[in-house]
């Protein structure tokens, strides 16, 4: 049975994940972690339960913010210029994931991920493949294209259209 995911572009701003403690329960402390990576990458590979935000600033690293269990759960790796980020915990409630959003080609979403961007994106010819679960809410300048892998059904909301 496929699956259905919802793929939006937005022209609003993308807001991040906000940690409040819930009535009666301790609050919860967060903390950043920030990481470098000496390779180059033109594609991303959003591992399951993740939630990423592309950052549109000019940033060149990439920061983790959420609890220290999950921030050393967390491993980014690059090989043959794909960068594959997974996590050993769920994460996408409780913390995500900024990523400089440059020279970008391909885009992996797997179950139950979510991607943002925190502004417009300039990627010429981006492709966006999605699986069961995910969603996606990306403000691009250039080409977009969305594809479902087989086992899921594409529902496609567009907002509006960014002018030039």
């Amino acid at each position: 049975m496929k699956t259905r995911s919802i793929i939006a572009i937005l022209i609003i701003f993308a807001s991040t994940a906000a940690f409040a403690a819930k009535p009666g329960k301790s609050k919860v402390s967060t903390s950043t972690k920030m990481v470098s990576l000496s390779d180059n990458y033109s594609k991303v590979s959003v591992g399951s339960n993740l939630n990423v935000v592309f950052l549109t600033d000019g940033s060149s690293q990439i920061s983790v913010v959420g609890n220290n269990t999950l921030l050393n759960g967390v491993d980014f790796k690059v090989v043959n210029g794909t960068l594959t980020i997974s996590s050993k915990n769920t994460f996408a409630s409780q913390g995500t994931i900024f990523l400089p959003a440059k020279n970008l080609k391909e885009i992996y979403l797997y179950a139950n991920s979510k991607v943002s961007s925190n502004g417009v994106m300039n990627c010429n010819n981006l492709t966006v493949y999605v699986s069961e679960g995910c969603v996606a809410s990306i403000k691009n300048r250039g080409q977009m294209e969305l594809k479902p892998t087989s086992d899921t059904e594409l529902n496609f909301e567009k907002y509006a259209s960014i002018a030039e």
